[in-house]
């Protein structure tokens, strides 16, 4: 197949190897509500990518394809041009068409829409669990992001009728998640299977509670109107309190696998986390607090952290479940940022690199 590329040489294509941006990697692997405190310089950048090991072995840098390189053969990581830029515009294509037949489903079923989101759900947290798993990434998807969409799924097929679960799952979505779409950096790029993932772990969470909170199903709107003392009425306790317990529960998961009972491995470098992440990154403000702390207190100095900043977005919460307005025009700014970061990343960076970073280049017409 003939995609009007002609293969080139490494060194010709004027690029350093640590200066490659690999496509066929993934490069965001960090999706949590904590990262919106580790000065990420966003996709334009690409300073995001998956670390290499533990703290003392991260280079800043970062790069995804140093962690391959340690993790995989070096065969794996020269997958033919073409067939990677046959895959990218498979990517594209349906990139497209979910966003299409989301805008379309949102405007005309809101009520029904838990339908295409649980299928996307499982589709794409089934494929990034494979590829983090084979990458030893897979404790990345321990973070809360990955908790709170758990908490969603369960609370729309398991728990319908839960008032208490329904507030609390609005709060943790339409406080920290929806926040964590702008702080994070999350982008629209389409050809990136992995970007789009990162991207809809936030964004459709957040789309969902905004349908049920505002365009419930005829179930939802008997149950409100049977009960409204339980369904619309929410303070501190149904908003926060509650929220809260469930990301108490979800921290001290966490911090039991990843400090206590696969600290081995995580100190070893053999898997990447958040935590050793943010503290490879020595220069950035979080990873300066977290390191004056006596060793042993680290991890809990990190957590702690990540409390304040999960407790100061859910609070949020209480503006967006009283005002249909205010929520919207929440969403919406917040969806806006990926919109435009994927803008920045697609003329800033995959214009001027995409070609060098597979080894192509355009084919030069032939003179008249």
């Amino acid at each position: 197949m003939d995609n009007g590329f002609v293969k080139v040489p490494r060194e010709q294509t004027g690029l350093q190897e640590d200066q490659i941006q690999r496509p066929a990697l993934p490069q965001e692997p960090l999706q949590s509500t904590a990262q919106s405190f580790h000065g990420e310089d966003g996709e334009a950048t690409g300073k995001h990518d998956a670390p290499t090991g533990d703290a003392k072995s991260i280079s800043t840098s970062g790069s995804p394809a140093q962690a391959a390189t340690e993790q995989q053969p070096a065969a794996k990581l020269k997958p033919d041009p073409k067939h990677q830029v046959m895959l990218d515009k498979i990517c594209f294509f349906v990139g497209v068409i979910n966003l299409v037949l989301s805008a379309f489903w949102v405007g005309k079923s809101p009520a029904t829409w838990h339908r295409w989101f649980t299928l996307k759900a499982l589709v794409l947290f089934t494929i990034r669990y494979r590829v983090y798993k084979a990458k030893h990434w897979h404790y990345y998807m321990l973070e809360f992001c990955y908790f709170a969409n758990l908490v969603l799924l369960v609370q729309l097929w398991v728990f319908p009728q839960s008032a208490w679960l329904y507030k609390a799952t609005f709060s943790q979505v339409a406080g920290p998640m929806t926040a964590a779409i702008a702080a994070l950096g999350n982008s629209v790029v389409l050809h990136s299977l992995d970007k789009t993932t990162s991207l809809f772990m936030h964004v459709s969470p957040a789309i969902m509670v905004w349908c049920i909170r505002w365009y419930p199903s005829p179930q939802g709107l008997e149950r409100r109107q049977a009960d409204p003392a339980s369904w619309e009425h929410a303070g501190l306790w149904d908003l926060v309190a509650l929220p809260m317990l469930l990301y108490s529960l979800w921290a001290a998961f966490y911090y039991l696998k990843i400090f206590v009972w696969s600290s081995d491995k995580v100190t070893k470098g053999s898997y990447s986390t958040l935590y050793s992440l943010m503290v490879g990154k020595k220069g950035s403000l979080p990873a300066r607090i977290v390191l004056r702390a006596p060793t042993k207190l680290q991890p809990l100095t990190y957590m702690l952290m990540h409390l304040l900043m999960a407790l100061g977005a859910t609070l949020t919460s209480l503006i967006w479940w009283h005002s249909f307005w205010a929520h919207t025009a929440f969403l919406v700014a917040c969806s806006s940022t990926s919109v435009w970061k994927g803008a920045t990343y697609q003329f800033d960076i995959f214009a001027h690199r995409y070609l060098d970073s597979v080894g192509l280049e355009p084919r030069k017409k032939k003179a008249a």
